[in-house]
């Protein structure tokens, strides 16, 4: 009984998970590196101005050591703060999210490509597809696992099995899709959703041999 309440509770944690923080389809990296490579020089038209208004230099100098001098007050945040940004990064992807886009994604992706060849889209289209489709099959198994852990406990074991299988999928689409550029991409609900599939999947296979060494 203590095992099946156990994976009870973890079937529902590992659903509630899916709603944390798994992937940033993009750091941020690659944005900085097109800004600093497209950045134009600035040109300081400070004389052309001053000489054209006739103010004295040593006047704005002066303004300008004022105003480096002056103390700048800076907002520091606080452990409560960097916590709740840290568990709910609105930058990143859920697995809900990626199962969202699955539905539109690869219902455009399938309908595109029988009008056009699929190597049109190239093989970075097709990682970036099947990584969503996978995480719309995890929500679905997730949500299996989550009813038959009141039933059928074989049913959970085989159930946790695919999603290890799907997850791997995806890890490997991660790498080939093209936007993969830093491991920090990869958020905390990845690993925690596999640390609790991989209980699942433990606890119920230590369920079906004590059954089985029962009967």
């Amino acid at each position: 009984m203590k095992t099946n309440r156990m994976l009870r509770v973890l079937s529902l944690l590992a659903f509630l998970l899916l709603l944390a923080p798994f992937y940033d389809s993009c750091n941020g990296e690659r944005l900085l590196k097109k800004a600093d490579a497209t950045a134009e020089p600035v040109v300081d038209s400070t004389v052309a101005v001053i000489d054209s208004i006739g103010i004295d230099s040593t006047q704005i100098a002066s303004v300008e050591i004022d105003t480096f001098n002056a103390p700048v007050e800076t907002y520091e945040e606080s452990f409560f703060d960097k916590a709740y940004e840290f568990v709910d990064d609105d930058e990143s992807e859920s697995a809900f999210e990626f199962a969202k886009l699955s539905i539109d994604s690869i219902y455009d992706f399938v309908t595109t490509t029988s009008k056009n060849n699929i190597i049109d889209f190239g093989l970075d289209a097709v990682f970036f597809n099947v990584k969503n489709f996978c995480f719309l099959l995890i929500v679905i198994v997730t949500l299996l696992i989550s009813i038959f852990s009141f039933r059928n406990i074989k049913k959970v074991n085989k159930l946790s099995r695919l999603n290890f299988i799907l997850l791997s999928i995806t890890v490997i689409c991660l790498f080939l899709e093209g936007l993969f550029e830093s491991i920090t991409q990869i958020k905390w609900g990845y690993y925690a959703f596999i640390l609790v599939n991989s209980l699942i999947f433990c606890y119920s296979k230590n369920d079906i041999k004590i059954k089985s060494g029962i009967s």
